[in-house]
């Protein structure tokens, strides 16, 4: 028999009433549900109170609409998404954690809704998954955006580091340089006449500080060349072979397409491994560094291992230049991540991992 308009509301009333009794057990499958999977949100306590947080938020919306017969969704509910946005950006967490998460999500609430939905209205199954859908989206929405703004914001934070430290080369290598070779010039008039040995002399040292201020003015040209390659493997070949002789030796082995490389993946990845490059030289006075890198039609892994003096791990965290964050969040914006291995006498090794969609080839014509 067809229930009346009040015997429907009622149902709905029940069905609302029951899913809410459920909640802290629906709360407790999806946590259970995410260490399942492995999710690495459960590691960090900040980090699983805003995914239950969100969670309560997504099973208010679908109490709500139940309840209503249509969607109602808190969509003023911004803040507590924007939060979690910027806060596993900070911590680096790769963007596909918070779709599995939603994923688990929607496949929970889902479950515990169909269990009392049998004996409802028809429609309203239709409610529940619209409801979860529009809520679950509304806060995809506002932590996706939160995540590229704050990532986006760190980066430019790094570009005008680069800049900085662009500046301070050119103060310190080649204006020092100019600078002595003005005075050996200005010194080679005063004494041109009176005494010719010394005069030649610092003649030949003017010459050698021009000389070397080319060489610093030319590297850093490089440098900025350099920062939006056409090719990872010449770029890094090109950086590489701008680094003194001196500095230990480096070598390249890059294997797979790089016509699979996002133009992004490419000029961030090419970032994050000089960046390496350089801390490996500058802090860890190694004689070797091996620079492997791997490319696939959905992810490029990237290692750099020295068998430099290393650190302690507790290390990372210090603001020595050393630009491991710049890296970890530049990382974070490809879906990838950053991780540093490394002991005290025994060397680092940095692996990067990005991933990004295959390339839709067109297929033959035959």
């Amino acid at each position: 028999m067809a229930r009346t308009g009040d015997g429907v509301v009622s149902a709905r009333h029940s069905i609302a009433e029951r899913i809410e009794a459920e909640r802290s057990t629906i709360l407790a499958e999806y946590l259970r549900a995410l260490r399942a999977e492995g999710s690495s949100i459960v590691n960090d306590p900040l980090a699983t109170r805003q995914a239950l947080a969100h969670a309560d938020q997504a099973i208010t919306d679908v109490v709500r609409s139940v309840r209503a017969g249509r969607v109602q969704v808190n969509e003023n509910a911004q803040l507590l998404a924007r939060n979690i946005g910027e806060a596993r950006a900070a911590k680096a967490t790769p963007a596909r954690e918070s779709w599995q998460a939603a994923m688990i999500l929607m496949e929970t609430v889902v479950r515990a809704a169909a269990r009392h939905l049998e004996s409802g209205p028809l429609d309203t199954y239709a409610v529940v998954l619209l409801a979860l859908t529009r809520s679950i989206t509304v806060g995809i929405r506002e932590a996706t955006g939160a995540y590229m703004s704050y990532l986006l914001s760190r980066i430019h934070e790094a570009h005008i580091g680069e800049r900085r430290r662009i500046a301070r080369e050119l103060h310190d290598r080649v204006g020092n340089g100019l600078g002595v070779a003005h005075r050996q010039l200005e010194l080679f008039g005063d004494v041109a006449e009176r005494v010719p040995v010394a005069a030649t002399n610092r003649l030949e040292r003017a010459q050698e500080a021009v000389v070397e201020a080319m060489e610093n003015l030319r590297g850093l040209m490089l440098d900025l060349r350099l920062d939006n390659p056409q090719s990872l493997e010449k770029a890094l070949t090109a950086y590489i072979e701008s680094i003194p002789k001196g500095d230990g030796t480096l070598t390249l082995r890059v294997t797979g397409d790089e016509t699979w490389l996002p133009d992004i993946v490419r000029d961030e990845s090419f970032l994050i491994i000089r960046e390496a490059i350089r801390n490996a030289l500058a802090h860890g006075e190694p004689d070797l560094v091996l620079i492997n890198v791997y490319i696939s039609p959905d992810e490029l892994r990237a290692v750099v291992k020295d068998d430099g003096i290393g650190f302690e791990p507790t290390e990372h965290g210090r603001s020595d230049g050393t630009g491991l964050a710049s890296m970890t969040e530049r990382a974070a914006l490809l879906d990838g991540s950053l991780t540093v291995l490394s002991e005290r006498g025994k060397g680092t090794q940095v692996e990067l991992l990005a991933r990004f969609p295959p390339e839709r080839r067109e297929d033959p014509v035959t």
